[in-house]
């Protein structure tokens, strides 16, 4: 049967690789009698994955969950953990421009925003170096002749763009400030948030503006001082594009998930998730977060409910529309509690790399494993939909 090619997706084959190493690392623990983490924990010495693990094992609902397959109730509760890492890439010839003409400062690069807030962070890269408010920065994105930017894809964007955007600000704040301040002959002048200080007071950048002949500035990122990773770096750029460069280190993430089964009509409901994202500096938290809720949802559609069906005889696909394609909704969501842990990336500039797809890769493995503590019974075959559950639990091929 031919069916459509595959599309783009969040962590492409990610899932599937957590789904099955995940799964197998907590069925390893489970015959030897040995705890999920400390099973794992001789498999390196990575310092981010080391901490990640201590975390794990701090956690209250970890230390407290119940043995595997004790329950006989018709609701049983379970802890599952599971454990990720993701490539660290960027683009190096992403160029961010920032002008300044009198209505104030314009960020511009050619890339685009399709949920992952990069305008928020132009603005509030440039906004913080000048001590305003991010919707006092204009951000032009998405035309394709403006300065190079990354395309989405290896969760890469936000790494490429705020290192020379923080750089470009710099400069142009101290152009302005030179500029100004030499002109007007201001003493003990200084840069500030907000403005230049002198000993007459407070010079807003709002009035500078107006002051100064238009200004430009543009950089590029480059690479980082380091050597970019080799192992699988040719191939990726033969399929990706020559702008994806692999730098070294990967990020790591930890999810614990707590869910309930109800044995009787086999649905799963997942009741809370811990979080912790190892992948160095957090350059806009409030994005971040959302990230990783985004990719709480992505993994638990993946875990339990999106499944494309499809005529066997004729191949034709069976589930077109919402009502046949299962999607996670608001109601379906855990309390989801997210940690950072940062550092760890010094060499890469702006000390931050991706997290995007690490927040979706180990979901579904967390979730499998906390059914089959809550069970006994072992979910190899996703979504694990009320049918599978209950096949599985009588001993059935699911």
């Amino acid at each position: 049967t031919n069916l459509p090619p595959g599309k783009p997706f969040r962590a492409p084959g990610g899932l599937a690789a957590c789904w099955v190493i995940e799964q197998a690392a907590d069925q390893i623990a489970h015959e030897r009698g040995v705890d999920p983490v400390a099973v794992r924990r001789p498999w390196g010495d990575n310092d981010l994955r080391t901490k990640l693990y201590d975390w794990v094992e701090s956690l209250p609902v970890w230390r407290e969950r119940p043995p595997t397959g004790s329950q006989s109730e018709r609701f049983r509760r379970g802890v599952g953990v599971a454990f990720g890492q993701w490539i660290y890439a960027y683009d190096p010839a992403t160029e961010i421009r920032l002008d300044v003409d009198k209505q104030g400062l314009t960020v511009t690069t050619a890339t685009q925003d399709i949920g992952n807030g990069v305008r928020t962070t132009l603005a509030r890269t440039v906004a913080a170096v000048f001590g305003l408010q991010p919707q006092e920065v204009r951000v032009v994105v998405g035309n394709s002749s403006d300065p190079h930017g990354p395309t989405a894809g290896g969760s890469r964007v936000t790494n490429s763009v705020f290192a020379p955007t923080r750089e470009a600000a710099e400069l142009m704040r101290d152009r302005l400030f030179g500029l100004v301040a030499e002109a007007q002959e201001l003493e003990g002048a200084t840069a500030v948030d907000g403005g230049i200080q002198h000993s007459g007071g407070l010079l807003a950048w709002r009035d500078v503006w107006p002051q100064v002949e238009p200004q430009q500035v543009a950089i590029q990122r480059g690479t980082d001082n380091q050597l970019v990773q080799r192992i699988g770096h040719f191939v990726l750029t033969r399929i990706i594009g020559t702008d994806f460069t692999l730098g070294l280190g990967n990020s790591h993430g930890a999810i614990v998930a707590e869910v309930e089964v109800d044995t009787l009509l086999g649905k799963t409901r997942v009741l809370n998730m811990w979080i912790n994202i190892a992948a160095g500096k957090i350059h806009v938290p409030d994005l971040a977060r959302s990230q990783v809720y985004g990719g709480v949802a992505q993994g638990l559609g993946y875990a339990l409910y999106e499944e494309k069906v499809t005529d066997p005889h004729t191949g034709h696909n069976l589930t077109l529309g919402l009502e046949d394609y299962r999607l996670v909704g608001v109601g379906d969501m855990p309390e989801v509690h997210v940690t950072f842990t940062e550092g760890g990336f010094e060499q890469a500039k702006g000390e931050g790399i991706g997290l995007a797809e690490l927040a979706i890769t180990p979901v579904p493995a967390a979730v499998a494993n906390a059914v089959f503590n809550a069970t006994g019974w072992r979910p190899l075959t996703n979504p694990i939909q009320p049918e599978r559950l209950l096949m599985g639990l009588q001993g059935q091929e699911a």
